[in-house]
């Protein structure tokens, strides 16, 4: 590539621009806060109609990633130049049709005879957010300022709050993903991905099989990717992956012969059955032993610690064997008094 070098030196207050001519747009090297035009070009008429800006929406809203437009109307400009300066560092991006910066993604453009003048940003980033001033070289100067913010789009996938979705197998699936299209980016994209893998959209092959993909443009791009008959296979997370936005995930639960409301309703008659038996085993336990503990020859100490408690509870006082000798208070105590 060949380069040249071309030094332009304008009016008082001298400035002086050293101009590298190559491939695509002339690159101007340099910090410089205002163009000077030079005043011989300057016809009577264009001192007598001094030019004025057209107020209209100063302010553009653009998703990361996205391109940029930032317009200037200027009335009665005559011969003068517009520049696009960068007011966070005094930056001159532009001056007419010219680029005077070494990133590639701004340039100016402006169609003959026509009083706008735009300043584009190509893959916008959050370091790109702020004032960008439209001045006009007249005298004296004036300015115009216009606000970039940028903002970073995110997917949406309509679901449950917790991302989990559960099917029945054979039944039909509808994954609806909603991302902000902001302005002017009616070429974006959807893509869809299940554990990673790109779907095929025809529905023909791969994790895609038996997978149909819609989508709607307004305002929002909708994408809707819908399954006819959930089988196992198609179980698993499946990811809405806009080319500007943040992606999102939702996971899909394929269940074989149960949908999930009568597994949780089996699991609670289940879970609510062993509670019910726990709680009987207790009552009867707690019953024996009271029966025991309050019966009269338990209360006279009238069987021993070597002899089962049964048969001195079934045998009548008047029985003509010998009531054993009393146990000591201190070895035996009922639980409820420990």
């Amino acid at each position: 590539m060949m380069i040249f070098k071309v030094t332009a030196v304008l009016s008082a207050p001298l400035y002086v621009f050293t101009i590298l001519l190559g491939a695509g747009f002339p690159t101007c090297l340099g910090v410089y806060e205002h163009i000077k035009h030079d005043i011989a070009s300057v016809t009577n008429e264009d001192q007598e109609r001094f030019p004025y800006f057209d107020m209209d929406g100063n302010n553009q809203t653009v998703f990361l990633g996205q391109t940029a437009h930032l317009h200037c109307t200027v009335q009665d400009i005559g011969q003068r130049r517009v520049s696009w300066i960068r007011k966070s560092d005094l930056h001159v991006l532009t001056s007419g049709v010219l680029t005077f910066t070494g990133d590639q993604r701004f340039s100016a453009h402006h169609q003959r005879d026509s009083d706008v003048w735009t300043l584009q940003i190509k893959f916008t980033q959050m370091r790109d957010a702020g004032e960008y001033q439209c001045q006009v070289n007249s005298e004296p100067k004036i300015s115009y300022s216009v606000f970039l913010h940028v903002e970073e789009a995110k997917a949406r996938i309509e679901s449950p709050s917790n991302k989990e979705v559960h099917v029945r197998q054979r039944s039909q699936v509808k994954l609806t993903c909603v991302v902000d299209l902001g302005v002017g980016q009616h070429a974006a994209a959807v893509f869809w991905y299940l554990d990673g893998q790109a779907l095929d959209w025809l529905g023909q092959t791969g994790p895609g099989k038996g997978v149909q993909v819609t989508e709607q443009r307004d305002n929002h791009l909708i994408s809707t990717l819908i399954i006819e008959r959930a089988d196992m296979y198609h179980a698993g997370k499946f990811t809405c992956a806009p080319s500007y936005a943040r992606p999102d995930t939702v996971t899909l639960h394929v269940i074989d012969g149960e949908s999930r409301a009568e597994l949780q309703t089996n699991s609670g008659v289940v879970h609510s059955s062993s509670m019910f038996w726990n709680l009987t085993a207790t009552l009867v336990s707690v019953a024996i032993w009271t029966l025991i503990f309050h019966h009269p020859a338990t209360q006279r100490g009238a069987f021993s610690s070597a002899a089962s408690p049964w048969p001195s509870l079934l045998s009548s006082p008047s029985s003509s064997h010998s009531a054993p000798k009393p146990l000591p208070t201190s070895s035996f105590s009922p639980l409820w008094r420990s």
